[in-house]
């Protein structure tokens, strides 16, 4: 029997994505997780109590709100996302170990929270245009390179075929300084004969 090849199938190698943490989240959950240790070192049988609730709260909050991260310690034990029966296995071993689980988690959860903005962007971008490439999603095109004719992406600044730039440097008159188009002849301002562009120069 011939099976559909449009229908979508599953790849086991899509990017995980994990729950951007606050810095005061992540900190709120440490001191959570203190508090338990802290109630359980005491033996105060309401203190106690109050530690096992926090701490149930604590794993139903961080399976809820980010339990790709969970089960791979945030991408540290695997960068893409594990098949379906794998992430079950894992988040059951983490309620069962969650005393010792939590632990691990919550290093890797802060240093995320408090890694610089720009270095998170640039990993948003990298896992979008994995996710891309996975689905066979290709740019966008708009138009056509005026120096080979081929499709230009939108929004590039460079051809992707022949590199010629879509917003050249303006052209500057040896005699007065004046700036004008880049592929200008005479000078706008004094009439000078401009030099003919040299092909390291088309290509800046």
């Amino acid at each position: 029997m011939q099976t559909n090849s449009l229908q979508p199938t599953i790849n086991p190698d899509k990017p995980a994505n994990f729950y951007r943490y606050r810095g005061w989240i992540v900190a709120s959950l440490i001191i959570a997780y203190i508090f338990f240790w802290a109630a359980i070192a005491i033996g105060y049988s309401p203190v106690s109590d109050l530690a096992f609730v926090v701490l149930f709260a604590e794993i139903a909050f961080t399976l809820v709100m980010d339990a790709n991260g969970v089960v791979s310690l945030r991408g540290r034990l695997f960068r893409s996302r594990p098949p379906k029966a794998i992430t079950i296995a894992l988040g059951i071993v983490y309620v069962v170990l969650s005393l010792i689980w939590l632990i691990p988690y919550l290093i890797v959860a802060s240093l995320d929270a408090w890694r610089p903005r720009a270095e998170v962007t640039a990993e948003h971008y990298e896992r979008i245009a994995q996710m891309e490439g996975v689905l066979g999603i290709l740019p966008t095109a708009e138009g056509s390179c005026p120096n080979c004719h081929k499709p230009l992406q939108l929004g590039a600044e460079f051809c992707a075929y022949c590199g010629a730039p879509m917003a050249p440097a303006p052209r500057l008159c040896p005699v007065c300084h004046a700036r004008t188009f880049p592929d200008a002849q005479w000078c706008p301002e004094c009439g000078a004969a401009l030099p003919p562009m040299t092909s390291s120069a088309t290509k800046r």
